[in-house]
């Protein structure tokens, strides 16, 4: 640290809020409630509510509107206008722009980022914010949730307890004259409306045949 041409500190800081930020993601996404999720059941446990796609639509390539738009109309006790989609990256090129390009209602914004615009979302679909996260399937599979669609501030809370924390100490490595790191953050998610028996709740995935 004596002697690099870079901030180390900055470098870890960087990597340690990376880390953190795709953790979140995955339990958010995937907790299943077990302890590789710090106990919290995410997404996959909690938001059962799937749209019902065409017969044998296994794959991505398969996957067509009437699958995305279906699944856009079925949310329940929503704000209409908080509606957002959360996919992968590859998802939305290789299923949501092909969908949007084939039906002749593309143009060149419904793929760019809308960052610039003052938006937050990475990008949009038939006018919808979408929201990459690489928690999310990247690569096709059958009976995957692919995509999830509906008001996730009326069906989720996120509780953020304690911010990131970073800590050096001298002392764990004295003998070797290192620097240990220790960065500690504490937030919990708790997805609340995930509607009940034949009732669409706020939220609903798109899951593959």
């Amino acid at each position: 640290m004596e002697d690099s041409a870079i901030s180390v500190a900055d470098m870890y800081s960087r990597g340690f809020a990376e880390g953190l930020a795709y953790t979140e993601d995955n339990c958010f996404i995937n907790g299943d409630g077990t302890s590789t999720y710090g106990l919290i059941e995410g997404l996959a446990s909690r938001a059962t509510s799937t749209a019902a796609v065409g017969s044998a639509h296994t794959t991505w390539a398969t996957l067509d509107e009437t699958d995305v738009v279906t699944t856009l109309s079925q949310p329940e006790n929503i704000d209409y206008n908080n509606i957002s989609i959360v996919c992968s990256r590859q998802f939305f090129f290789q299923v949501l722009k092909r969908i949007s390009t084939a039906s002749g209602r593309g143009s060149i914004n419904e793929f760019l980022t809308v960052r610039g615009t003052g938006g937050t979302a990475d990008a949009q679909f038939y006018g919808y914010p979408v929201y990459f996260s690489q928690a999310m399937p990247t690569a096709t599979a059958s009976a995957s949730k692919c995509m999830y669609a509906g008001d996730f501030r009326a069906g989720a809370m996120f509780g953020d307890r304690k911010a990131l924390t970073i800590t050096a100490s001298g002392d764990r490595y004295f003998d070797a004259d290192q620097q240990a790191l220790r960065a500690i953050s504490r937030f919990d998610i708790n997805i609340h409306g995930d509607g009940r028996g034949s009732t669409y709740g706020p939220i609903v995935g798109l899951i593959t045949d």
